[in-house]
């Protein structure tokens, strides 16, 4: 009995052992047996990417039809020839079997009948896409699919390529999660072919933004701003099982040229830019050393193409071309040469108040704008000037009121600028400003909280009522109090009035702003003037009449000075003008429109009325 006691322990340990292996075996099996919260294992899926090559094929139609969808035209079957991202673990997926999931389609072969889709794991997750041409509805091979992944603030960009059949799949992914996907391929338009996916799919969250050049300097075109058409861009949220996603891709035409001056010479660095109606961006190119250039891919369907070509000291050009539908090749655009003038504004004094511009034009309709800032010095710059004719240079101060009324004070003027022999840098210098001595009318007596505004106002910008709050755009020296005589105010507009406003509070209406004008005066450098100030209701004058047949719309009464003035129209035919909008003495032009939207052409050539001070005029209106 002794001696068998270790041989019976040595029997028990190693039942013991047997027991303890087969209970491991048994808990590995049933964990894989467990549903997963968040997918599948890689095998499963793969498995349901061969499930039944022959005998069950699956199908996905051209309209991106699922789980017992009936195919129409060419209906490839859904393969498994996905290819990994640069890091990306390799999918479990064998070759050969991936291979044979692809069912290829031919013109004699009979297009296989549909059947459901193989039963994936719980929890696990695929998406399968189809990219067909838009133009015939044909599967495209070879077509470069990158898939962004956003769980939270994690992202993560994948990478495959459709098979033949125009088939791809992305697996080992998790619902709930956001994808973006996005596709390119040779011949078709896509964003891609001008951008990288990450910067893609960062700018693609903006979709109407514009583009900076130097962030696209490796390729040689670049768009106008992020294009997210649905035919290169699709987005969903990823669900437990198969996610389907169809894309029809849009031919695309190139657009091939030389940009040359009139003596045929190539033009280097010339920038050239397309766009058209119903394109999601335009492009922009330059040309090479030899004034060529290659742009595309542009819509196929496009049937007007819009162009603009720039290129430094040559005039601008911009037109349109007719599509046919074909590639344009070897197009030729002439440059006129242009004048570049360069130069910087010196301010009098201290820097001027409001926005500073240098407007550039001519009698023939050519103008320019410039944009001056005291960062840069007051410096101007015009390239596109063309070599003919000759030119005015005016240094504005924007002063917009907040009515929107126009107020440009002009600070400096250079005329007669002959654009064959600009000089190679201009300073312009502000003349000295004229001086102006505004007496300031006497204030009532028994009112509470007097004082004054006065400012200068270009002549042409008292159109209605002067608020307030406008004086503070303007030259001002004020408020003034009630003993004050004259105020002392300074300006560079050619044309202006003084303007001073009297407030004060009066026991039975409370404030009261009265409002009193000078005539208008012309400016004259350095000079010192002084001014009277006269009641705006001694000044303004009144138009009252009739519109025979109307009984709608609006009269307009347009001045010489700028002034313009909307009378709606009485169902009686009548209308009549108040004290305010003022209209102050000068030479109008009236006519009947229907609406009061500013700038309408007039109906008629309009009728010629003079207006003396404090005058009321009857006029019938021939519409």
């Amino acid at each position: 009995m002794q001696q068998g006691n270790p041989r019976s322990r040595r029997r028990l340990w190693s039942l013991s052992v047997l027991l303890l292996l087969a209970g491991l075996l048994a808990l590995a099996v049933l964990y894989r047996a467990m549903p997963s919260s968040r997918t599948g294992s890689v095998s499963d899926v793969a498995a349901c990417a061969s499930f039944g090559q022959a005998e069950h094929p699956v199908v996905l139609g051209p309209q991106g039809a699922g789980v017992g969808a009936k195919a129409q035209g060419r209906a490839p079957a859904i393969g498994a020839s996905t290819q990994p991202a640069s890091g990306e673990e390799s999918s479990k997926v064998p070759r050969d079997a991936a291979d044979a999931s692809v069912t290829e389609p031919g013109p004699t072969r009979p297009v296989p009948v549909p059947r459901t889709l193989p039963e994936l794991p719980p929890g696990a997750v695929v998406l399968l896409g189809l990219v067909l041409s838009a133009a015939d509805d044909s599967p495209v091979g070879g077509v470069d699919v990158y898939l962004q992944i956003t769980a939270g603030s994690a992202k993560e960009i994948r990478h495959t390529t459709t098979a033949s059949d125009g088939t791809f799949m992305f697996e080992r992914l998790f619902a709930g999660d956001r994808a973006r996907v996005v596709t390119r391929a040779e011949g078709y338009i896509s964003p891609l072919h001008h951008d990288t996916p990450e910067h893609y799919f960062t700018q693609a969250a903006n979709p109407r933004a514009s583009v900076k050049p130097e962030e696209y300097r490796d390729f040689p075109v670049r768009p106008t701003r992020t294009g997210t058409s649905k035919t290169t861009l699709q987005s969903l949220v990823l669900k437990e099982g198969f996610n389907e996603l169809t894309f029809r891709l849009e031919p695309g035409i190139w657009l091939s040229g030389h940009v040359a001056d009139v003596s045929g010479t190539g033009i280097r660095a010339a920038s050239v830019e397309v766009s058209g109606t119903g394109m999601d961006y335009g492009l922009v190119c330059s040309t090479g050393n030899d004034g060529r250039f290659r742009i595309g891919p542009i819509p196929m369907r496009l049937q007007r193409l819009k162009y603009k070509i720039e290129a430094s000291n040559y005039e601008r050009l911009h037109g349109e071309l007719t599509c046919t539908g074909a590639s344009m090749e070897d197009v030729k655009f002439f440059l006129k040469s242009a004048a570049s003038l360069r130069g910087r504004f010196i301010p009098a004094g201290e820097a001027p108040k409001g926005k500073l511009e240098a407007h550039l034009y001519n009698d023939e309709g050519y103008r320019r704008v410039c944009k001056l800032t005291g960062d840069s010095d007051y410096r101007f710059q015009f390239e596109d000037v063309p070599v003919s004719g000759r030119f005015t240079l005016r240094i504005l101060v924007d002063r917009s009121t907040p009515n929107f009324t126009r107020v440009h004070n002009v600070l400096a003027t250079v005329e007669g600028l002959d654009s064959a022999s600009f000089p190679s840098f201009l300073e312009v210098r502000q003349p000295r400003p004229m001086t102006i001595v505004v007496e300031l009318p006497p204030m009532p007596d028994g009112m509470e909280n007097r004082n004054y505004r006065a400012c200068i106002m270009t002549a042409g910008s008292i159109s209605g009522s002067i608020d307030w709050p406008q004086f503070d755009e303007t030259e001002q020296r004020g408020p003034m109090t009630s003993d004050s005589s004259e105020c002392i105010l300074s300006t560079s507009i050619e044309r202006f009035r003084a303007v001073v406003v009297q407030r004060y509070n009066a026991p039975d209406r409370g404030t009261v702003s009265v409002y009193f004008f000078s005539e208008i005066q012309e400016y004259q450098p350095g000079e010192t003037v002084r001014l009277r100030v006269n009641p705006l209701t001694e000044l303004a004058g009144r138009v009252h009449g009739s519109v025979p047949g109307k009984t709608g719309g609006y009269v307009v009464l347009s001045g010489d000075e700028g002034q313009s003035v909307y009378c709606p129209l009485h169902t009686d035919g009548s209308f009549k003008t108040g004290q305010l909008p003022a209209l102050l003495p000068g030479r109008y032009r009236i006519w009947w429109q229907a609406d009061s939207r500013k700038n309408t052409s007039p109906v008629s050539a309009g009728e010629v009325l003079v207006l003396l001070p404090g005058q009321t005029l009857e006029v019938t209106v021939t519409p």
